[in-house]
């Protein structure tokens, strides 16, 4: 049986929940993490659609982008989506900001639809200190454990992997009467040639490099320290950017964006005669990002919702500017969580929620 806990893990794992700009309110918002887990409803924001489909289907969770609490609750009406959402016992699971700004993520989904390369963050709004794990390891069990934890993460810096270091020397201790110690008596002091074993990981891997070593190592109660090394940091933030393989025309340009982004309409300002190499984008409302696109050397930008003024900085500043849409900048990227979710997790039904997509032909432009 899986549970809302095991769901909200599975995310926390590649986008963490603490990861979230401080405005935002994500994680659990409605329900319980004990609660039994059948079928997922994804959704990119809960609407009276989305809710019905919800409630017909018996779905057990709604995992959704934009938050369905956003302000404090001073009172909830019956008429209200949380008060339904409790009422039928279904459960919310909002993955905003930190999905957001996830590798993987929203975002990594965009750039991945427009076949980019030499991907980069557009403006890094966290640097995440990896973590490095010493311990102390008896003589001849040194591959082993090394193997284990890089299995797990550790030892990635870059474009390197396998990184360790290294270095001999004697532990001591002292069994307690009720301990089994894989070396020595209890009550008896054991001095024992150890090696110190170094490795180096992401954030989010620390968990299963520690649990990996103690499960490969022979101590009864393995030695170790964990410490934040900030001299190496991974940089998550809003938006992307990257390259095209080849340089093409501003008319086949958009063409590729109307095409992989599955678009019947949309705003661009893209001169005939701009040729596109460097393109960044930042999937929903960015297009307070334009800046930071010109200072990249982007040739154009692509977001959505888009406001009157940039359309004139994106004139002035000679960058070309798309305007997709809210909703197909960041669901091409949100259905990547569907499909992992999928792939962890076979027994669960997942099922893209038809509500918002619906509702977004009401917001189609044609091209200007």
């Amino acid at each position: 049986m899986y549970t809302v806990q095991n769901i909200y893990d599975f995310i926390d794992n590649f986008a963490p929940f603490r990861n979230a700009l401080s405005y935002d309110n994500v994680g659990l918002s409605i329900g319980s993490m004990g609660q039994r887990v059948d079928s997922v409803l994804f959704a990119l924001d809960i609407n009276s659609a989305v809710l019905a489909e919800a409630i017909e289907a018996r779905d057990s969770v709604i995992i959704c982008h934009h938050p369905v609490i956003w302000e404090p609750l001073k009172r909830i009406e019956s008429s209200s989506y949380v008060c339904e959402l409790i009422k039928n016992n279904i459960s919310v699971i909002v993955a905003h900001t930190n999905l957001d700004i996830a590798k993987d993520g929203i975002n990594c989904g965009l750039v991945a639809a427009l076949n980019l390369v030499n991907q980069q963050t557009l403006k890094a709004e966290i640097n995440a200190p990896y973590h490095t794990v010493s311990v102390f390891v008896p003589l001849g069990h040194l591959d082993a454990v090394r193997a284990a934890m890089g299995a797990a993460g550790a030892g990635v810096i870059g474009n390197y992997h396998s990184c360790s270091f290294a270095v001999e020397g004697v532990g001591s201790f002292v069994p307690e009467r009720q301990a089994h110690p894989y070396i020595g008596i209890a009550g008896e002091e054991v001095r024992v040639p150890e090696i110190k074993l170094e490795m180096t990981c992401k954030a989010n891997a620390l968990d299963g490099v520690i649990a990996e070593m103690k499960k490969n190592h022979p101590y009864e109660e393995p030695v170790f320290n964990v410490f934040e090394n900030h001299a190496v940091a991974e940089s998550f933030g809003l938006g992307r950017y990257g390259d095209l393989e080849l340089e093409v025309a501003a008319k086949e340009f958009i063409q590729m964006v109307a095409n992989n982004l599955a678009l019947s309409g949309f705003r661009y300002l893209l001169p005939p005669a701009r040729k596109i190499r460097r393109v960044a984008c930042c999937g929903g409302a960015g297009s307070g990002l334009l800046p930071r696109a010109v200072e990249v050397g982007a040739d154009v930008f692509l977001t959505g919702d888009v406001k009157h003024d940039a359309w004139y900085s994106a004139e002035r500043y000679g960058i070309g500017l798309v305007d997709a849409g809210h909703f197909a900048t960041e669901n091409i990227g949100f259905l990547q969580l569907k499909k992992k979710l999928e792939l962890q997790y076979p027994m669960i039904t997942c099922r893209e929620a038809q509500g918002n997509i619906a509702l977004e032909s009401f917001f189609v432009r044609r091209p200007t």
